[in-house]
């Protein structure tokens, strides 16, 4: 059988049930690679016989609460409710911490004391804020998981170059979006405090050896990081969707379909693409690229999806372009289906999780050579690496793939031994409750 089947389907072998707490302010209804990873951790450890609470936003527990799934999404409301929903982040004098409130932590704690947890996993920056307090309240172990540095790890040089797609501006992320609008002082003053509350946590698991590095040289810690890749369910993209999905969106067989899956957000880079599509007209006249990502973002007030709109005027490309707004997860294997390449020209990446989904489905992907995807696409091998900001670049790795049938093969059939073989959720699942266990066993003897 194969192995992501055991996991999706029957779960992880056994062990001794915990039973474990997971705060993410990122997840369903929403998504996203945070949003996929922490619904998947809590299916997959409830599957395995643990007990697991999630604490999310109060608006998602209200959307969620007739779903059924098997793990318990706990009623929380709390101040921090009305500061995320009713006022952009990127308004915070202090980054992330702004999001911090007092009366929310006791609250957790009180509900966490009121179900009984062995251990909390916080999956963003806001949670992890949050669960540091939590954890002395109550006095539980707390393991952090770093999705996105620009929440946790961002200092006020953008690490000096660590956001390799930006070129010698201020990072994307934090000039255009907002973040760190704050005068040096504040900026620093929230490093240092990054700094208490990652030294706090009695584990921190990196999704990327990158950002396990960089915690290490700029952050000093060193004993208490673990990498652990994130995971694709091979599963979910079995399926023989391309006809279908191709009528619903009245595409043709012989239509060239260019898939762009992501935030229509400055640091996606966008507009890199929508430059290149000109240069792979010429050559395949009537292509059409998909945008799956709102154009308008719910968190950072921004007008990168106007600038798109209007770039895609500019050079008349209306009709080569498609907005298909956000679609729910368990839509978008279908949607990997349709294309023919994936185009990710993303210029900032913690993971970049949605390149292994599509090498999962099939779709050969052009991306940027980030180190963080270098750590697992090999250019020419598993699939095509450019560099970011260079759309002429793009557009000749997109003509050549189109047009060379052996070197699509041979980078989908790679593409997903890759996945299959490095990101099997039961292998990484197995590591997160080995990491758990140890962790649990090691507070137990301090107290």
């Amino acid at each position: 059988m194969d192995i992501a089947k055991i996991i999706c389907q029957k779960g992880l072998p056994g062990g001794d049930d915990m039973r474990v707490a997971l705060l993410s302010k990122f997840f369903l209804p929403e998504t996203g690679g945070i949003e996929t990873h922490v619904y998947e951790l809590a299916d997959s450890l409830a599957k395995e016989g643990h007990k697991v609470f999630l604490i999310t936003t109060y608006e998602n527990y209200l959307k969620l609460k007739k779903r059924k799934f098997r793990f318990r999404i706990l009623d929380v409301k709390s101040p921090i409710d009305n500061i995320l929903h009713k006022k952009p982040i990127a308004q915070s004098r202090i980054g992330g911490l702004k999001a911090f409130n007092s009366e929310e932590a006791f609250i957790i704690a009180e509900k966490l004391k009121e179900v009984g947890i062995d251990i909390i996993h916080a999956h963003d920056p806001f949670s992890c804020y949050t669960s540091i307090f939590v954890k002395y309240m109550i006095n539980k172990p707390v393991i952090l998981t770093i999705h996105t540095s620009h929440g946790v790890l961002v200092n006020n040089d953008c690490y000096k170059g660590m956001c390799e797609g930006y070129s010698e501006r201020r990072c994307i992320g934090c000039k255009q979006e907002g973040f760190y609008k704050a005068e040096p002082i504040y900026r620093i003053f929230d490093m240092r405090m990054r700094r208490l509350f990652l030294s706090n946590a009695d584990k921190i698991i990196c999704v990327s050896r990158k950002d396990k590095e960089d915690l290490v040289k700029y952050q000093g810690l060193k004993n208490n990081v673990v990498h652990i890749n994130n995971w694709v369910c091979l599963e979910k993209y079995k399926i023989d969707a391309r006809n279908k999905i191709r009528r619903k969106f009245n595409f043709s067989q012989e239509d060239k379909i260019i898939l762009c899956v992501g935030r229509i957000v400055p640091q996606k880079g966008i507009e890199y693409l929508i430059k290149a599509i000109p240069f792979v007209s010429k050559h395949y006249p009537g292509c059409k690229v998909i945008l799956t990502g709102r154009i308008k973002q719910k968190w950072m007030p921004s007008s990168y999806g106007e600038l798109v709109e209007n770039l895609i005027k500019k050079l008349d490309l209306e009709n080569n372009i498609v907005f298909t707004g956000e679609i729910p997860k368990e839509e978008m294997p279908a949607i990997y289906k349709l294309a023919d390449v994936m185009a990710f020209p993303t210029l900032h990446e913690n993971y970049g999780l949605v390149n292994l989904e599509a090498m999962a489905s099939g779709i050969p992907v052009v991306t940027t050579q980030l180190s963080v995807i270098r750590e697992y696409i090999i250019n020419g091998k598993n699939g095509l690496l450019v560099p970011p900001r260079d759309h002429k670049a793009l557009a000749q790795t997109i003509i050549r793939l189109l047009g060379d049938n052996q070197l699509r093969n041979r980078l989908i059939k790679n593409g997903y031994e890759t996945v299959r073989k490095d990101f099997n959720p039961k292998k990484q699942v197995e590591k997160i409750i080995k990491v758990y266990k140890e962790v649990i066993k090691n507070s137990q003897v301090k107290r």
